[in-house]
């Protein structure tokens, strides 16, 4: 198979990515279907197993004049083994294309690239200073098995590869932000993958160190919870956690003013951001409509009060998915941004991402159902928000009771925001963040 792009027609390739793009969980076209597909790039990888495979970099066109930049890891085998025999992309005279990601073998090649610092066409595969993968063997991978806007690979219980579908230009945040933190409070950065397309620096994954034996906060949250519903604990324990939690958030935050400096926005600017958003949500979820005057109210608050917004570099898609316990303490992870946002590297508030975990306790507690339960829910919400707000105020020296507006006005955009999106992914979850939005509005 020839991976490189050719001039004039779409080749076989670029006519089955046509049809099999929209049907993987990463793609971001929005229910569009491409009206073309073009190869842009292709690093071969080099491998010792039976099977070729290159790291291809596609645009994809749509009929009314868009483009989106796609990350498409492929191999081809003579024969596709029974067991990935799903992940095929077509089939060719001289064998089967497929999703390399799927294939161990290609897996531990791409690793074993990135610890001997290789080139391959534009794209360079890079080690970390005193990473222990320089140099190393092949090691076997597996997809991590998580449906998500991303693909992660897992070699043995040592190393974890995030590799990019949906491209933008530039340095990732998860790269760009990992090496400023240093570890901190994050998993240690192993290695990338980084390359230039039409002259701009882009990033086509990111290696780890992998947690190990970590669980992350929605599956903790979710377990305290249950196990205060059915009477085995009075969820303490998860309550003092969390205070934990709000502190690992604030040294975040800490380290990446310290390093990367922090300015200051007019609140003003910050509601017309925000009634922006709000003006696109309203468009995929017309339940909103009925509130959307006293949300503006909200997001206009902090300007009628004359505050100054302190802004940084933050994480940006902050939940209790994006946190595992590890060990003794917390680590953050997955730093690309909300996966729409437009401005992934942009500074905001703190109180941004303070406000996407707050929201995330209250989805956790939206799962307990009957009466009796969920009077026991609102009442763990209280505990485990006001823990994680008191660790977050010790370790940061931020009252964020005397910034209540700003964090108030953060939390009902992201409320906002969730009501779009489940209205248009999972309507049935679209009560959870409604009832958000009207009770943070006073009912």
């Amino acid at each position: 198979m020839h991976w490189d792009p050719e001039s004039g027609r779409m080749s076989p390739l670029e006519h089955a990515l046509v049809s099999w793009l929209p049907r993987r969980r990463w793609f971001a076209g929005g229910g569009r279907d491409p009206h073309r597909v073009e190869i842009l790039s292709a690093a071969e990888l080099t491998t010792d197993c039976a099977a070729a495979g290159a790291l291809v970099v596609v645009e994809v066109s749509y009929s009314d004049g868009d483009t989106e930049l796609y990350h498409v890891p492929l191999g081809q085998r003579t024969v596709l083994p029974s067991d990935i025999g799903s992940a095929a992309v077509m089939t060719a005279a001289d064998g089967v294309v497929y999703d390399a990601t799927v294939d161990s073998g290609l897996m531990g090649s791409l690793l074993a690239m990135i610890g001997g610092a290789e080139t391959s066409g534009s794209i360079g595969f890079c080690p970390e200073p005193g990473s222990w993968i320089t140099g190393c063997d092949p090691v076997p991978g597996r997809p991590l098995g998580v449906e998500q806007s991303n693909t992660s690979v897992v070699f043995g219980d040592r190393a974890i590869l995030k590799l990019f579908r949906h491209l933008t230009s530039g340095v990732n945040p998860e790269l760009e932000l990992h090496r400023v933190l240093g570890g901190a409070r994050v998993p240690r950065l192993l290695g990338s993958i980084e390359g230039t397309l039409r002259g701009a620096p882009v990033t086509l994954g990111v290696l780890h160190e992998f947690a190990a034996g970590s669980r992350d906060g929605w599956l903790l949250a979710t377990d305290a919870l249950h196990n205060l519903v059915s009477g085995v604990d009075d969820g303490s324990a998860f309550v003092a956690d969390v205070e934990l939690l709000g502190a690992a958030v604030a040294d975040v935050h800490v380290a990446l003013a310290d390093r990367l400096g922090v300015s200051t926005m007019d609140s003003e600017t910050l509601a017309d951001v925000l009634c922006a958003r709000l003006d696109r949500a309203l468009a995929a979820a017309p339940a909103l409509g009925r509130h959307a005057d006293r949300i503006r109210a909200v997001y206009r608050a902090p300007a009628a009060a004359g505050e100054k917004v302190l802004t940084q570099r933050v994480h940006g898609d902050l939940h209790l998915g994006q946190v595992l316990r590890a060990g003794d303490g917390w680590l953050l992870i997955d730093f690309e941004g909300e996966p729409a946002a437009e401005d992934i590297s942009a500074p905001h508030s703190p109180l941004r991402d303070v406000a996407g975990m707050l929201r995330s306790f209250d989805y956790a507690a939206g799962q307990v159902g009957d009466a009796w339960s969920r009077c026991q829910s609102e009442r763990w919400l209280s505990q485990v928000r006001s823990a994680f707000i008191a660790g977050y105020s010790r370790e940061s020296g931020v009252d964020l009771g005397r910034a209540r507006s700003v964090l108030t006005a953060y939390e009902l955009d992201k409320a906002v925001y969730e009501v779009a999106y489940e209205t248009r992914s999972r309507p049935a979850w679209a009560d959870i963040p409604l009832r958000a939005v009207s009770a943070i509005l006073g009912g």
